[in-house]
């Protein structure tokens, strides 16, 4: 994505400030859609775990899962799509909080993702033990120890 925009340092040295816009017609309703589907990827990470939570938890409950998780999407997308006429810098998810709340909460917000993210792959580190130990003592007869 090619922008038009050059950019200056804020005296404060919290971030970028924009003076120029977007190159027009550069980003097409396709490449706004592949953003926004890369973008909600931890969303996508939740609604996968659907097959496992409908064979050992609510499984009739769980469909309604969906219903959700496609409506934080929608809401995210569109929240996405309509800030994003406003930031013109790289930088993902950084820059529209940076945009929107300043550098201070820009920053605190890449932690705080940096901080799930590790938390969801330790998750699924556990869920994954869990069941290959469930499939060991089915096929193998062998409790694994630590499972």
């Amino acid at each position: 994505m090619s922008t038009s925009a050059s950019r200056t340092r804020h005296a404060a040295g919290d971030g970028y400030a924009s003076t120029g816009s977007l190159k027009q017609n550069a980003l097409g309703v396709l490449g706004i859609l592949f953003f926004v589907l890369s973008a909600q990827a931890p969303l996508t990470g939740v609604a996968g775990a659907a097959p496992v939570a409908i064979a050992i938890g609510n499984g009739p409950g769980v469909p309604a899962m969906y219903v959700v998780a496609g409506a934080v999407v929608l809401l995210f997308s569109v929240g996405y799509v309509a800030m994003g006429r406003h930031v013109v810098d790289a930088g993902a998810f950084y820059s529209y909080v940076g945009k929107g709340l300043g550098g201070t909460a820009a920053a605190g917000s890449a932690g705080v993702a940096l901080l799930a993210y590790h938390g969801i792959q330790a998750a699924v580190y556990g869920l994954f033990g869990a069941v290959m130990n469930g499939l060991a003592l089915q096929y193998l007869k062998t409790d694994v120890p630590g499972g």
